[in-house]
């Protein structure tokens, strides 16, 4: 509820009296009484200690403070218009520094390729992006976002939205099909040369189901390494079979340079968090980035 002896209300009132020239077409213009202009125009200069005003029956006329005070809250008032339109602006156009955290995996095969598109969609808006596998406190370090395979939400005042049901597929080259054969079951995989994301829990056990039965096969590996890029690139070249989440391979199963191994077999699946501070319609900065991820991650799967 106002008060009363609000200045800024009684700023506005005075000016409009003057721009009006008349008490009872500043109460027409504002929704007000007359009777409430002038007391408003009363308090003002109670509050002033300053005449601003000569009023007489049928004319107004200001004083030389009245004439100096209203030039200023011209001033003022145009400033806090203008800072409201700005402010409108920015909640319309996306613009600022989008501060992101995200596992450096999900970051280089996902994020990095669409970056460009973006940003070209974007141009006001700026990215500092954050490849860890740290767990970032984001209200600390001041993130915007970040990506996650967990909710991981120990504090109660961040928001999480579901991405997507991240999966692994086995994968490798056509030559490496053509040289020793597709696996028929995942009881075949032992007799096949593996490669293995080491960072992985039980990396060396691997387990995936049909509608029937649950597998868990254990496999000793050609090529055992921290660095999925390289995994990548080895069953590229015709090395063996490797464990990779889909979003690394997506690509290149399209484009025939890996062929999906026992597609019919599923193994168990994670799901990908946005996590973040603030409601996602008070940032257009943030709400542009994370419906530009879920189109893109839907547009993939």
């Amino acid at each position: 509820m106002r008060r009363p002896s609000d200045k800024f209300h009684l700023m506005t009132v005075f000016h409009t009296v003057v721009q009006t020239g008349a008490f009872n077409k500043a109460a027409e213009k504002m929704g007000m009484k007359a009777s409430s202009v002038s007391k408003a125009i009363s308090q003002l200069e109670q509050l002033l200690e300053s005449k601003l005003l000569y009023r007489t029956t049928r004319n107004l006329s200001l004083t030389d403070i009245g004439k100096y005070y209203y030039d200023q809250c011209d001033h003022i008032l145009g400033d806090v218009v203008t800072l409201e339109e700005t402010i409108g602006s920015l909640q319309n156009e996306p613009s600022g520094t989008l501060r992101i955290t995200a596992p450096t995996a999900f970051g280089q095969y996902f994020l990095g390729p669409r970056l460009s598109t973006f940003l070209e969609k974007y141009p006001n808006i700026n990215i500092d992006l954050d490849l860890t596998e740290k767990l970032r406190d984001i209200t600390k370090e001041g993130y915007d976002l970040a990506i996650r395979s967990s909710k991981g939400l120990p504090d109660s005042s961040l928001f999480a939205l579901k991405l997507i049901a991240q999966k692994r597929v086995l994968v490798a080259s056509p030559h490496y099909i053509e040289q020793s054969g597709q696996p028929k079951t995942p009881d075949d995989l032992p007799k096949h040369q593996t490669l293995v994301y080491s960072a992985m829990a039980q990396a060396q056990r691997w387990s995936m189901s049909n509608k029937t039965t649950q597998y868990h096969v254990d496999i000793t590996p050609r090529l055992k390494t921290n660095s999925y890029y390289t995994l990548r690139d080895a069953a590229r070249s015709g090395l063996g079979i490797a464990n990779l989440n889909d979003y690394m391979v997506a690509d290149d199963i399209k484009s025939g340079k890996l062929v999906h191994v026992l597609p019919d077999y599923t193994q168990s699946q994670r799901d990908r968090f946005a996590v973040y501070q603030q409601k996602r319609e008070l940032s257009p900065k943030l709400d542009a980035f994370l419906s530009f991820l879920t189109d893109a991650l839907h547009c993939q799967s």
